[in-house]
């Protein structure tokens, strides 16, 4: 027992828990303040003295927040028994340190610290970098020791540690040899350098001074320094107690058989013990692996099932829409079956009215027959309406598109019906039908897009008509300005030509159109008349609007439009929001609608929409 009366001093250490949940905490005594305020470190022997629980003081109720700092506190001796067994000490500590002017404990850059040692200044405590040094002046020769820090980071067996902040420190340690600093090892770190040799060169340590030149260059140290370190190595051998590891690794080497039967023999207790530890750890890491195992099944079998329900619901909104569907399906099916009712019912009449279809055989005449030869020739004045623009010119395919679509806007169609109409009219107005031939003819569902598209083309003749009831031959639309038209185009192929029909339906559409449509398909070359236009004008174009089923209009069949382009007949979303849209001045000519027919756009299909 040491005479030092600890209770009379302020003790420097750093407290410690075994775990966050601990009521106490172990407190290490690295040393003292003496009279004048100065650090004064304990041996190892000094610790376990003043200290006989292997020299800590426990603190009672021990701050969490206080845990690894380095401290003052007064000791109390005796006043918590939680263990009759054990010397338990209470402990009064302060706040952690944060300038401590007196402690030998700084921070200096490399060239400081060889400055340090080339001073001589002794008992002193540095951290350079993650390494911490001591200067002592133990055996009055002059040298340094490092401590590379163990994986725990705050202690180990020979030199006490502590953290303060980020920084580790190094509060009490000794060396024996004079080496500069940068060759210094430890005990330990010497003892792992030579068993590392041995094992890997088969070295007997008893005659390192025989190795070879050429080894001593690969390993890249010293003679002096090699034959140093095998010399200390020798003297430790009585002492050396060794690792698992180390047993292993030397076990085939009878010149230590020696250190091992004594190590074996010293600490067999302790080996067994290792061993059950260890297995009692791997059993305990298995045992969570198990677990965290368990939780990861578990936790993907809850994802999977978060997957096959969320794909179950999918499914049933599916089998909605489709019941959706099929309900449509039947009511369309239910709206031609009444159409079919209704076609029925004028069968029936037909029958009645035998008497009047044959006083009207002129038109079944003009559709098995072709077209009469000589159109009659019209005393009615026909005026060409002529539009001009001084906007900018058009040369792009996608430019018109999106001029169309604004001209849509303006018409108060919502963006998403201006664009589809846009893209579908513009394809239709310089595309070509199966047949390779230029689509002349293009029915429309309503003059809100005429109006949209004429206005979008800028610069244009046109001629607008109204089908009578009472058309029933070819004569009707040639005298009624097809004529005009058509020596107009053939004489001004540079200018856009439009020809307007609108209620198409109201007469039976073959009657007044079959030369046309004999053309289009190739029938024949040129129209009747008193002309000299052979074809049909490529900068002409007829657009068609029909009016909805009632008495006086006239079915349409797919024979009647097959050679004709059609924007769907639908209903369109309209917007009163886009009314306001400002559209630029700009057209087209024939040189950019035969550029885009150069292109090769097809029309293969038309809507069922048409078709009554």
């Amino acid at each position: 027992m040491s005479d030092f009366d600890y209770k009379l001093h302020k003790i420097i250490g750093v407290a410690r828990k075994k775990s966050q949940e601990s009521l106490h905490a172990s407190i290490y005594p690295l040393g003292y303040q003496d009279g004048n305020y100065h650090f004064q470190p304990f041996s190892r022997d000094m610790q376990k003295n003043i200290f006989l629980h292997n020299g800590t003081v426990f603190g009672y109720k021990f701050r969490d927040h206080l845990t690894d700092e380095l401290i003052i506190l007064h000791i109390r001796e005796n006043e918590v028994k939680d263990d009759p067994s054990k010397d338990v000490y209470s402990a009064d500590y302060e706040t952690p340190i944060i300038k401590y002017d007196h402690t030998p404990i700084i921070n200096i850059n490399k060239s400081g610290l060889r400055e340090a040692i080339k001073q001589g200044q002794c008992n002193s405590y540095y951290k350079v970098g993650n390494r911490i040094y001591y200067i002592t002046d133990a055996d009055s020769k002059k040298g340094i020791v490092k401590y590379w820090p163990i994986e725990d980071g705050l202690f180990d067996t020979n030199n006490n540690m502590c953290r303060f902040g980020d920084d580790v420190y190094l509060i009490r340690g000794d060396i024996k040899y004079p080496f500069k600093y940068s060759d210094i090892l430890t005990n330990e770190e010497i003892i792992k350098y030579i068993i590392d040799l041995i094992k890997q060169y088969n070295i007997d340590p008893e005659k390192h001074n025989e190795i070879s030149d050429d080894l001593i260059n690969v390993l890249g140290v010293p003679t002096d320094i090699l034959n140093f370190r095998f010399d200390a190595f020798k003297e430790l051998l009585p002492s050396i107690v060794l690792t698992q590891k180390n047993i292993l690794d030397l076990a085939s080497n009878p010149i230590l058989s020696d250190v091992l039967q004594r190590s074996i023999k010293e600490y067999e207790d302790e080996y067994i013990k290792t061993y059950e530890e260890h297995n009692r750890e791997t059993i305990k890491k298995i045992e969570n692996a198990k677990v965290q195992k368990l939780k990861e099944v578990g936790d993907e079998c809850l994802r999977i099932e978060k997957e096959h329900i969320a794909k179950i619901n999918l499914i049933k909104e599916d089998i909605k829409a489709q019941e959706l569907k099929l309900k449509q399906i039947i009511d369309k099916i239910k709206t031609k079956e009444a159409k079919a009712d209704t076609i029925e019912q004028r069968f029936i009449d037909i029958e009645e009215h035998k008497n009047r279809l044959i006083e009207d055989f002129s038109i079944i005449r003009d559709v098995i027959g072709g077209h009469n030869q000589n159109p009659r020739i019209s005393s009615t004045i026909i005026n060409i309406e002529s539009v001009t623009c001084s906007g900018e010119q058009i040369t792009e395919f996608d430019d018109f598109c999106n001029h169309l679509t604004s001209h849509l806007s303006k018409s108060c169609f919502s963006y998403d019906s201006a664009t589809e109409l846009s893209k579908n009219l513009v394809r239709l107005f310089v595309a070509k039908n199966r047949l390779n031939r230029e689509i002349a003819v293009i029915l429309l569902p309503s003059l809100l897009i005429f109006k949209s598209l004429i206005d979008a083309i800028g610069q244009y003749k046109l001629r607008s008509i109204s089908v009578g009831a009472n058309w029933k031959s070819f004569d009707d639309l040639y005298c009624s300005g097809l004529e005009n038209m058509l020596i107009s185009a053939n004489n001004n192929p540079e200018e856009i030509h439009i020809l307007l029909l609108q209620n198409m339906n109201l007469s039976y559409i073959p009657s007044y159109m079959q030369p046309i449509n004999d053309i289009l398909i190739g029938i024949s070359r040129k129209l009747p008349g008193d002309h000299n236009v052979v074809g049909f004008p490529s900068n002409l174009w007829i657009f068609g609007t029909r009016t909805a089923i009632n008495e006086e209009a006239i079915p349409i069949s797919k024979s009647n439009i097959e050679e004709y382009g059609c924007v769907e007949f639908k209903d369109y979303a309209y917007s009163e929001d886009e009314a306001a849209v400002i559209v630029c001045n700009k057209f087209i000519t024939m040189e950019f609608v035969n550029s885009q027919r150069e292109e090769g756009r097809r029309y293969k299909s038309y809507p069922d929409s048409y078709l009554d």
